[in-house]
């Protein structure tokens, strides 16, 4: 399972690296292929059905790319849920963009995140006042 802190590894992994060569198609974000499994709800809450293990291919910091048994409509919803050690999950609203048929029992799920949900947990504790005068500060201006 893919946990919050591997997701931040990823992402800060995908946005130091360079690559100066030609590029065959143009992303928002880079990708990076971490096959593992994560687990995903359909619905557009946490609560909203059961959950279903699926490989991933790739991710970003936008999105998603997965195999999943279960063909999913254009605009699908769903929550990806990663689970971090001593329950700190973290869960993104995500809705489907693409739906490749690659066999008989697979589908290709190409999804872009929308948003967090559930409870947004308060962390300012973990900063000194300074620091935090100084992201609210480059935040607000």
């Amino acid at each position: 399972m893919l946990s919050p802190e591997q997701f931040a590894e990823l992402i800060a992994l995908i946005e130091t690296s360079h690559d100066d060569g030609p590029k065959p198609e143009v992303r928002r974000a880079q990708r990076i292929s971490h096959p593992c499994r994560i687990s995903i709800t359909l619905g557009d809450s946490e609560n909203a059905g059961p959950f279903h293990l699926v490989q991933i291919k790739d991710i970003s910091a936008r999105g998603v790319s997965f195999l999943h048994n279960e063909e999913l409509p254009h605009g699908t919803a769903f929550v990806v849920k990663l689970e971090g050690p001593a329950g700190k999950n973290v869960s993104i609203l995500s809705n489907v963009v693409h739906c490749r048929q690659l066999d008989k029992h697979t589908f290709q799920i190409g999804a872009e995140f929308t948003c967090a949900v559930g409870k947004v947990q308060d962390v300012s504790h973990e900063y000194a006042p300074e620091d935090l005068m100084r992201i609210r500060s480059s935040i607000l201006h």
